[in-house]
Order: structure tokens, then sequence, then C-alpha cells
């Protein structure tokens, strides 16, 4: 059984006031949710992350959660909006990636400001009741160096630039990415498969 899911998320706004840490945070947990459930993950939609910038920090953070949780990224990093930049993306389990004919990203076709993806699956039918190994992300706050991790806090740009010239959003963005980069550094996910307890 395939399970197909489909990702939207807006571009930051009054609107919809969630950063792309926010997201990311939410997303790790929805992933880890998706890896417990019955049948192979079938990931696609408008991420709104510039994945064809692989140095940004944002769009780098997002290819390591993909490879993390063992997907694979298949949409070519060409533009798929009509104003530049891979934001839609084709996410899918390194088996089924392997039954993928080439994504195509096609200008014509839709009156959307988004390009037509076209993903071609040669899927074989079936019904399984068996879940995938169900796997635990965590950290082991215990092990790390505080003092070290003080360190680099006060010699990131949370202390060493100026937040005069800078907007809310711009300073909410940077604290969170700031954060996440330091926590990622000295308190790195883990992931470990859970034991299955044995019957009686």
């Amino acid at each position: 059984m395939y399970r197909l899911v489909n990702i939207y998320r807006p571009p930051y706004s009054k609107k919809a006031p969630y950063t792309q840490s926010h997201f990311l945070e939410e997303f790790k947990g929805y992933l880890e949710e998706l890896n417990c459930k019955v049948g192979t993950p079938l990931i696609m939609g408008d991420f709104n992350f510039h994945m064809e910038r692989p140095e940004e920090f944002y769009p780098k953070k997002l290819q390591e959660m993909i490879e993390e949780f063992d997907f694979k990224q298949m949409v070519p990093l060409v533009s798929t909006h009509r104003h530049g930049g891979t934001l839609d993306l084709v996410l899918m389990d390194a088996t089924v990636a392997e039954c993928l004919e080439p994504v195509k990203v096609l200008e014509e076709g839709t009156t959307s400001d988004h390009h037509l993806i076209t993903v071609d699956l040669q899927l074989t039918a079936r019904i399984s009741k068996r879940k995938r190994p169900e796997t635990i992300w965590y950290r082991d706050f215990s092990k790390v160096d505080v003092e070290s991790f003080n360190e680099d806090l006060k010699a990131s740009g949370l202390f060493t630039s100026s937040a005069d010239e800078e907007d809310v959003d711009s300073l909410v963005e940077k604290f969170y990415g700031t954060l996440l980069d330091l926590v990622d550094k000295h308190c790195p996910m883990k992931k470990k498969k859970k034991k299955k307890k044995k019957k009686k």
C-alpha cells in the first residue's frame, strides 16, 4: 500500500506567521508519525524552500532532514515557479525511487503560477498490513558541553551583529536559525529502531 501525502507551506505573511524554522520542526514530527503508519509514503507539494540554493541555511536543513528519514528528493533543481526557484518537491522512499521515471517539469499545461510536474511510477498494486520499522528520533542533552555551547552562542550573530536595522521577522528567523544550528552542532539528532515487544 502507498500513502500519498500533499504538502503546502505558505510563505511567511501576517495571515500565515509561520517561519521556515517552525515548518522544519513540525515537518520532522510529522515524518516521525508517518514512519509508524501503514504504507509507503509518497510526499509531494509546494514546500516554498529554494532547494536550488543548497548552500543556504534552510534548504540545507530540509535536505538533511530528507536524507535522515531515508527519502530522496526527485525533482531536478530547475525552476518550478514562473518567478524561479525549485519550490515544488517529490519525496520518495529509496526503494520506490528505483521505480520512478525521470521527473519532468513542464512550463506549459497549467494556468497556475507553478509549473506542471509529472511523475511516472511503475508500481505493482499490493495489500500489506506490515508497518515500517518504527524509528525513534531523539537528542541526548545529557552529553552537551554547556560551556562550549555558551561560547558558540556568544560568538554567534545574536550577540555580534546589530539589530537596529533589522525588522522583527528577520530577527525571529535569525533567533530560531541560530539556535537550531547550535543545537544540531552540540546535540545532533540520533535515531534508533524501536524494539518489538515479545509476545507472551
